[in-house]
């Protein structure tokens, strides 16, 4: 077994340890010294990934909100232009009816 190298992790208090990289007895408020394997990701700090998860919901909730939105703007936008051809066919029907009646008397 090869022996990992050892990073200094800063920033996390007291308790901060836990169980995603092997710990030293050197653990302290502060810093930790961990041995971490080369080829594995970099570890990203857990409020940090939390916020960034956070930005992204609260933003692709945005994008929901507003496609609610657009869609019940094209319902209402569909229906208003329903409701005027409606008036102008009666409109026309009803001059058409003037007219056939115009022209049999």
């Amino acid at each position: 077994r090869v022996p990992l190298p050892l990073r200094t992790l800063r920033g996390g208090g007291a308790g901060s340890c836990n169980g995603d990289v092997n710990m030293d007895s050197s653990c302290k408020a502060g810093s930790c010294v961990a041995a971490v394997d080369p080829s594995a990701p970099p570890v990203v700090p857990v409020d940090y990934a939390n916020s960034k998860l956070w930005g992204v919901t609260s933003e692709y909730e945005n994008l929901l909100n507003i496609q609610r939105d657009q869609h019940a703007l094209a319902l209402q936008q569909r229906e208003a232009e329903a409701t005027y051809l409606r008036e102008v066919i009666a409109m026309l029907q009803k001059r058409g009816t003037q007219r056939f009646d115009d022209e049999e008397a």
